[in-house]
């Protein structure tokens, strides 16, 4: 999946020890269009709430139910200082709302 298809939900599994569902975003993009990169961010991530909120979550993924669940950004270039500005305070958003956002570099050798 990519950054610009905001809608789709990129990967779901559940983590084998904790028993955690999570829903991961992967950020392929680089940083050298900084305000569009958090604007499609901003969209996907949103779209990942609303995929929980509104139980669309349980319906395609029924092994979700009663199961804690996460979002983890997986990043291919670290953000700059404002992009992780944004993203400490959309996990304390989160986090208030009873959600967990979670966020990882993984760079790739080029």
């Amino acid at each position: 999946m990519s950054l610009q298809e905001v809608s789709k939900i990129d990967l779901v599994g559940i983590d084998n020890d904790s028993g955690v569902v999570k829903l991961t975003l992967a950020d392929q993009f680089d940083w050298s269009d900084e305000l569009l990169h958090l604007e499609l961010l901003q969209k996907k991530i949103n779209n990942y709430i609303l995929f929980i909120e509104s139980g669309e979550i349980h319906d395609k993924y029924p092994l979700s139910r009663n199961r804690n669940i996460e979002i983890d950004l997986v990043l291919r270039y670290a953000p700059p200082k404002a992009a992780k500005a944004f993203l400490d305070k959309a996990k304390h958003v989160m986090k208030s709302a009873g959600l967990t956002l979670n966020y990882n570099v993984f760079p790739m050798a080029e």
